[in-house]
């Protein structure tokens, strides 16, 4: 058979760049966008609904199991649908209630669906339910397709099922699927049925890019406009490409590396607790749902968008300084959701009752866990190396702040405290997440091109290198590591350079004293 032609997207091999703007549309449009989403959100509704229906029923099929079998649970009894009584089959379990003795609604068995076909063409089944805008609800559809195929890829665990969109999880954006979306001048954006909305910053869409999606966010502060843009974008040069750096992140420190540098996490949530609390009793104090109400609930929402946004540009900015800076990467690979869990509860011995389990420790901890946001660098590092071809490293996280960097031993007593690391075996005393640092860099599967010595942290090579400020003074102490220095470390035998020691000498080469200011969206797939 023929091989098929390649479409224009096979063709256009070039990389691919999500950029933001604010909209402003005028009152009309905004009803207009408002009805779409409203709209929207049944057809998500629907097409989900198809689709659990067809999953339900191929598990059915595969295990030969039929729910109408028995007579014990399921019976025939009236219920009033619409004042009027209807005989269906339902549950007898939940139908009475004795001590009102009354009936309760039944609950109807559901009419087997149609649902003989591949998702996609039950998806568009489901989006001819309602009419507007054919290319919005076109886009609806693929993301609900996506988000369908990501929860049934084994490959993606964490991916979880899509839900049905209502009051507590609206429907908050809208994707034109095929990008009919032109923009107009430099100021304006034109859409089918909304015509031209008014947009800030288009000038920084190249001339001779191709707008792949257009999608219209509503966000707390506002609408906003999210293109995907297909162009030779610029790719900036690695500083130092043959060197290669670890990371740990933490709650006390953002990110610790095996040279040294640590940034203090930012907290950006606790700093606004004070200002969400009394913003937050001011609400409790509104009539529920009148104009008041609102006004005062979209000023909370624009509070934590405002908390959102300080994260993204923190670490934005970091992910950029690790993937500019370096040939490689290597992050701890820490699983996040089930690091921020409960306290497991302790029942007592006699089987009387619980015993303390440090519940309200543990809730501080999640707390902050949550306000750092440590697993945003782990995606943006990814995305951002792959665009400029770095390597990067997802380093199982076992025993790394237990075991000894100099020797290898592996102990609970070495961390003594959060910071402070000490080997009970040679006596190495070293700040506990840069040691957890460089176990990290000595894990790593590292390529050829890097020096796979083992690393070992030396004073003078930590004053050299650059810090997130743009570099420590020789003046000050070397005030990036917060814990004693290595006294334990092994001496290097005469006429033998140090491993960190040649790196420092490539970092003043590549002249990396200066802080790297680039923006949030740079290099971002």
């Amino acid at each position: 058979m023929p091989k098929a032609k390649p479409t224009d997207k096979e063709k256009d091999k070039r990389p691919i760049k999500t950029l933001e703007f604010k909209l402003y549309p005028n009152q009309s449009q905004v009803l207009t966008l408002t009805d779409w989403l409203d709209r929207g959100r049944k057809v998500w509704n629907n097409g989900l609904a198809v689709l659990l229906e067809k999953d339900q029923q191929d598990w059915r099929k595969k295990v030969g199991f039929d729910p109408m079998d028995g007579n014990e649970a399921w019976q025939w009894f009236p219920n009033q649908v619409g004042g009027k009584t209807v005989f269906g089959l339902c549950c007898a379990i939940t139908f009475y209630n004795r001590r009102q003795n009354e009936h309760y609604p039944a609950c109807f068995i559901r009419h087997p669906q149609n649902v003989d076909g591949a998702p996609r063409s039950l998806i568009y089944r489901a989006t001819q339910l309602d009419n507007f805008c054919t290319r919005f609800k076109g886009g609806i559809g693929d993301d609900l397709l996506e988000s369908w195929k990501a929860y049934k890829d084994k490959n993606r665990p964490t991916a979880k099922l899509p839900k049905f969109k209502g009051k507590r999880f609206p429907l908050k954006s809208l994707s034109n699927g095929e990008c009919t979306a032109k923009i107009v001048g430099k100021t304006a954006i034109k859409f089918p049925l909304l015509g031209n909305i008014r947009t800030k910053g288009l000038e920084r869409v190249p001339q001779d890019s191709k707008i792949c999606t257009a999608r219209i966010c509503r966000k707390a502060s506002g609408w906003y406009l999210q293109l995907a843009i297909r162009w030779d974008w610029p790719v900036p040069n690695v500083k130092m490409p043959d060197v290669a750096v670890a990371i740990d992140p933490g709650v006390r420190f953002a990110t610790s590396t095996d040279y040294g540098r640590q940034v203090d996490a930012p907290q950006f949530m606790l700093k606004q607790t004070k200002k969400l609390r009394r913003e937050q009793r001011k609400l409790s104090r509104r009539k529920l749902k009148g104009k008041n109400w609102q006004k005062q609930a979209a000023k909370i929402a624009r509070l934590h968008e405002k908390v959102s946004r300080q994260r993204n540009a923190f670490w934005h900015k970091e992910s950029t300084y690790f993937v500019t800076s370096f040939g490689g990467v290597a992050i701890e690979d820490n699983n996040f959701n089930n690091m921020g869990r409960k306290a497991k509860a302790k029942p007592k011995e006699d089987g009387k009752g619980y015993e303390r389990n440090n519940q309200a420790q543990k809730r501080g901890l999640n707390r902050s866990l949550k306000d750092v946001a440590c697993s945003r660098l782990k995606v943006m590092v990814e995305t951002k190396a792959k665009t400029i071809n770095n390597e990067v490293h997802l380093v199982r996280s076992h025993h790394n702040s237990q075991t000894c960097s100099e020797c290898g031993h592996v102990a609970k007593d070495n961390r003594k405290s959060q910071s402070n690391f000490s080997c009970v075996n040679c006596g190495h005393s070293l700040n506990a997440d840069i040691n957890a640092a460089i176990n990290i860099y000595n894990r790593a599967d590292w390529s050829n091109r890097y020096n796979l010595h083992p690393r070992r942290l030396q004073v003078s090579d930590m004053e050299r290198y650059p810090s997130f400020d743009g570099g420590i003074d020789a003046s000050q102490k070397p005030a990036t590591v917060h814990g004693k220095p290595s006294n334990g470390t092994r001496s290097q035998q005469e006429g033998e350079s140090s491993p960190l020691s040649e790196i420092t000498e490539k970092s003043r080469s590549h002249g990396l004293a200066k802080p790297v200011q680039l923006s949030l969206w740079d290099i971002v797939a």
